[in-house]
């Protein structure tokens, strides 16, 4: 397992409400896509928000699918510091929205790595979010995005956070597009 993956595991099964999440078995568990080092590109969340006062801590995981088939659905556990917060002790919306768009976006992702979408990019196309509760900083909350259809290029999800007991605090319909290829129209 890659050391960076066991140290995230390690992280959240010090917290004892996250590890029923993290003991259910066959998981597959990965950092966030846009925390990959071979992802360079990704600098909001992999330089900007990977800091000990912002997003320090952010797994992802998911039940393998056969080969080709789709992962239905993608869960993330994400440590929030104190400097995302808008009001003192209250994540900013706009970071509660770029991490919907972020769980969201990794249910792409895991189905590009496992062969189930053959589109090279895909961009959010929209998010339409919903505020419930306030989500506090610093915390820990846990995060799932499930795929509702795909119709050719276009993949449409949910995406809610939830704190420690299950109690939704955000969530978000989204829709992310397949990118053409360069040239193609």
């Amino acid at each position: 397992m890659d050391p960076s993956v066991q140290t995230l595991i390690q992280h959240f099964s010090s917290i004892p409400w996250c590890r029923k999440h993290l003991d259910r078995p066959n998981q597959v568990f990965a950092p966030a896509d846009s925390r990959r080092s071979e992802r360079s590109t990704q600098y909001f969340f992999d330089k900007t928000l990977n800091t000990a006062d912002t997003l320090p801590q952010f797994l992802v995981f998911y039940d393998p699918p056969q080969p080709k088939e789709f992962v239905t659905e993608v869960r993330a556990l994400v440590t929030l510091g104190k400097d995302v917060a808008g009001h003192k002790g209250v994540c900013h919306g706009g970071m509660v929205m770029s991490i919907l768009d972020e769980v969201a976006g990794e249910l792409g992702g895991m189905n590009q790595l496992s062969g189930a979408i053959q589109h090279k990019m895909l961009v959010t196309a929209y998010l339409n979010t919903k505020f419930i509760k306030p989500l506090m900083v610093p915390s820990t909350v846990f995060a799932r995005s499930w795929a509702t259809k795909t119709e050719g290029r276009k993949y449409f999800v949910e995406v809610v956070i939830e704190d420690e007991n299950g109690v939704a605090l955000a969530s978000a319909d989204a829709l992310f597009v397949g990118v053409k290829e360069q040239g193609k129209l």
